[in-house]
């Protein structure tokens, strides 16, 4: 793996299409795309240029990341690591190569085309949604778990559940497991 990092500039073709990557070492920056350093510096103002360090949340998601990757059976509970500002989220993922200390984290910035009030008004008229099912709608719309749109409302997990029972004959589509 060591030899398909070694150029960071050939991440740069990322760039355009919002993506941000970095190469670590022994958890310390070797490389860094343009985009990747924005990303970083946008959602942690406290963050010193050159990128020398993490941030502590984002390494302390790292290393529970790598203790998963270490059992091949758990790689999939690797979950990514998301931090929000405003209305836009960061979305962290991992790449390693435990053998050569190697490192590769993928930065995506996530901004909602539309605002929740937006959703609210706009699937009111046109899906005849409560705006309480539209809300739920659009968290769950912006990748966030049942729990954490269940936190987000201040309501129970089957709470949101029921809500989506009744949204998705709504929009004419099934439930959202493969």
């Amino acid at each position: 793996m060591s030899d398909t990092f070694d150029n960071v500039a050939e991440f740069e073709i990322f760039d355009p299409v919002g993506y941000g990557m970095m190469v670590l070492d022994d958890d310390k920056p070797t490389a860094i795309t343009e985009t990747a350093r924005d990303f970083l510096i946008h959602y942690s103002p406290s963050l010193e240029t050159p990128i020398t360090e993490l941030p502590d949340k984002l390494l302390e998601w790292l290393d529970e990341s790598r203790d998963l990757m270490t059992d091949p059976a758990s790689i999939r509970h690797i979950r990514p690591y998301r931090v929000e500002r405003g209305e836009s989220r960061l979305t962290v993922r991992v790449k390693s190569d435990v053998a050569n200390k190697q490192t590769v984290l993928i930065f995506l910035d996530e901004r909602p085309l539309f605002t929740c009030e937006q959703v609210k008004t706009e699937f009111k008229d046109h899906y005849k949604l409560t705006p309480k099912e539209s809300e739920v709608l659009y968290y769950v719309a912006l990748g966030n778990t049942l729990p954490e749109v269940a936190t987000m409302l201040g309501v129970g997990e089957g709470t949101v559940s029921k809500y989506l029972e009744k949204v998705y004959p709504k929009l004419a589509v099934g439930d959202r497991r493969l």
